[in-house]
């Protein structure tokens, strides 16, 4: 492998960075996955939350305008395992929503059915 240029090797270290953030992440989804419930601890939504807007913000951040195509192709590995990791990322995340979503959803159709009952013993 050639010299990386200082381009290169700045983008490798901002790489770097992404990767920590993404390991974190996925260290919360596989948490929530596990039977731990968001939403129980709003620290802990709120940390998911600044995760992922972290890593949103430093990948639009990574310097691929500085690169040449010999950068590009000595980085080649490491850029597919950046979209990679963000499409996994972005569909676990969509599905952690999504379960937020019905498990909001459920509790508010729990909460009319209680206030139905209540009013229908108030009669």
């Amino acid at each position: 492998m050639a010299q990386l240029s200082p381009a290169a090797l700045n983008w490798l270290q901002q790489f770097s960075d992404i990767e920590h953030l993404q390991q974190a992440i996925f260290a919360v989804l596989k948490k929530y996955s596990a039977g731990q419930q968001t939403g129980d601890n709003p620290d802990d939504e709120a940390e998911f939350v600044d995760l992922v807007k972290q890593q949103d913000q430093l990948i639009r951040r990574l310097p691929f305008d500085q690169l040449n195509a010999e950068d590009v192709s000595q980085l080649q590995d490491k850029i597919a395992q950046l979209q990679q990791h963000h499409q996994t990322l972005t569909q676990a995340i969509n599905h952690q929503k999504q379960r937020l979503l019905n498990q909001s959803s459920q509790s508010k159709k729990a909460g009319r059915s209680i206030k139905a009952y209540q009013q229908t013993q108030d009669l």
